[in-house]
């Protein structure tokens, strides 16, 4: 009976837990993207079909990226045909298989109760909603993350070469998934390390398991490197990054000033000043004897920043109970907390290893949402939440009040979820704002698309702000630099563009090409293929494409 009820309880959670979600997801997703991070995996999805490893021309150059969620997108697309529909499905199973460590982690560390409310405070949290249900790595290396973590747990537990072989199957494929993710083989090799040590393992049972978790992280990671390094002989100017450049570059939390120096040109107009840039990247040594203080004033500005946003994802609320989780949780709830290795230190580890790779890597240096890089670590602070209001409730206990625990640890959880569930249909509504916009550009991705193929134009190339437009419309997607009419247009020749296209939303990034949304400007270097005019205004338009004369 007790062994009934033991699967009892661990089965009906996970499955509650992953149908929620896929339920949850199914009412906020659309089937159209709607971040530009999006566009990039999915056109890199289309390029790996091809049995290419890399997007010829994407921004500011070839791209080639993390392999791991596009090529899972390339799969399931074969499938089910769409890419759009392929990428959000991918999000969905990561998402959902995302609850069984998340379960198995808080239920080891602080009990059956933690496990089972762990997983509403995480999958409602309109932060981590947002980002998982979209077309991105955040699904899929959120569940690598926590899978990783927990099976390092067990494997530390029970001492088994087996287990390290899967910890390492899954390190590798967070090291493929997110560059972030290299702070998984690192630390899986570091707490094997520590735990042979604390268990004083024989010579025999440490190269067992060192092997065994090497050969794991090996069989993901060569492959792909292999595919990859014969893939790029066939790129050129790849636009290059290193630790050296990410630590000196300046701060951007301007937007405008982030817009000058990721897309201004060169002296002679005819590249990106920031390619050129990371052509000729410093060596490390050199980047830390010259601008250390720079380098150390930035990462304190950024470890501020990020807990900041970690404060807002999840609330006063649960910030609170997190500070409670954390300073008495260590063995309020569970005596297997006193066992090596104790949750504060285990699951701290982790989270300061990715504090201090995004703060040094140089997420949170822009303006542009950095909140996205910190969803992994949403789950592993909702077990500390978690764990504070369960503290709680052992405190009000003493009172001896009937259920009068039972009522508070209900109370401060629906408290909680109440204004996640509020903030979850104001993200279901801004998304359809958003999603309108973009409806506008894959309509007219898809006639730029036809008419190109219907004039013998099999590849086509579009410069603008954003990605939408090109992904459509199945073009390369070159970004509009910064820089005067006379300079782009030089540009956008010696690149060979065939499309420029701007609207308001360009022009309030680019202002020097503000007479482009004046219908009365006629230039001899454009011929204007589309335009949608303003109602208030006929000589101002909101949005023109412009095909651009050879």
């Amino acid at each position: 009976m007790s062994r009934l009820f033991s699967l009892y309880s661990t089965v009906l959670p996970i499955i509650i837990g992953m149908a929620g979600t896929v339920l949850l997801m199914f009412f906020i997703i659309h089937w159209t993207v709607i971040v530009p991070d999006s566009a990039t995996y999915l056109r890199m999805a289309e390029e790996i079909q091809k049995g290419k490893w890399h997007i010829d021309q994407w921004a500011r150059g070839p791209y080639s990226g993390p392999p791991l969620y596009p090529m899972l997108v390339a799969l399931t697309e074969w499938i089910i045909p769409g890419f759009d529909r392929a990428g959000k499905i991918v999000a969905v199973m990561a998402a959902s298989a995302t609850i069984i460590p998340l379960f198995f982690l808080a239920r080891r560390f602080y009990g059956e109760k933690a496990g089972w409310a762990v997983i509403p405070l995480t999958v409602l949290n309109p932060w981590y909603l947002q980002y998982v249900s979209q077309a991105l790595t955040e699904s899929l290396f959120t569940f690598l993350f926590l899978a990783g973590i927990v099976l390092t747990l067990y494997a530390l537990a029970q001492n088994s070469p087996v287990l390290w072989f899967i910890v390492g199957i899954m390190a590798g494929s967070a090291w493929m998934t997110r560059d972030a993710g290299i702070i998984m083989p690192f630390f899986s090799i570091l707490w094997l390390a520590i735990g042979m040590w604390k268990k004083r393992c024989s010579p025999l049972g440490i190269v067992r398991n060192s092997g065994a978790l090497l050969l794991g992280i090996i069989l993901i990671y060569a492959p792909f490197k292999i595919l990859m390094t014969l893939d790029q002989k066939s790129m050129h100017n790849t636009p290059k990054t290193s630790i050296a450049f990410n630590l000196i570059i300046p701060d951007l939390r301007n937007t405008m000033e982030r817009e000058i120096y990721t897309s201004k040109l060169n002296g002679s107009s005819t590249e990106y000043a920031l390619t050129e840039a990371q052509k000729v990247s410093p060596k490390l040594s050199d980047a830390l004897l010259q601008h250390w203080r720079k380098i150390l004033y930035r990462f304190g500005v950024n470890i501020g920043l990020m807990i900041a946003s970690m404060y807002s994802m999840l609330g006063l609320i649960a910030s609170l109970f997190v500070l409670i989780g954390i300073s008495l949780g260590k063995s309020s709830l569970r005596k297997e907390s006193e066992r090596f290795p104790f949750p504060l230190l285990f699951i701290g580890s982790y989270i300061i290893i990715y504090f201090i790779f995004y703060a040094t890597a140089g997420g949170f240096t822009g303006a542009l949402f950095p909140e996205r890089y910190l969803v992994p670590i949403i789950p592993l602070l909702g077990i500390w939440a978690v764990t504070g209001i369960l503290i709680s409730g052992e405190f009000i206990r003493k009172f001896k009040v009937k259920h009068l625990d039972k009522v508070i640890i209900l109370l401060c959880l629906g408290i909680i979820l109440s204004i996640y569930l509020q903030n979850i249909l104001q993200l279901r509504t801004f998304s359809q704002q958003r999603l309108k916009k973009v409806e506008f550009y894959k309509l007219l991705g898809e006639s730029i698309r036809k008419a190109s193929h219907s004039h013998g134009m099999e590849e086509i190339s579009v410069m603008t702000r954003s990605p939408y437009l090109s992904y459509y419309s199945g073009a390369s997607f070159v970004l509009l630099p910064y820089g005067e009419y006379p300079e782009v247009i030089k540009f956008a020749k010696q690149k060979g563009v065939d499309f420029l296209y701007v609207d308001v939303a360009v022009i309030f990034q680019r202002p020097q090409l503000s007479s482009l949304l004046n219908s009365n400007t006629s230039l001899p270097e454009l011929e204007r293929v589309y335009n949608k005019h303003s109602r208030k205004d006929n000589n101002k338009l909101l949005a023109v494409l412009y095909k651009i004369k050879k």
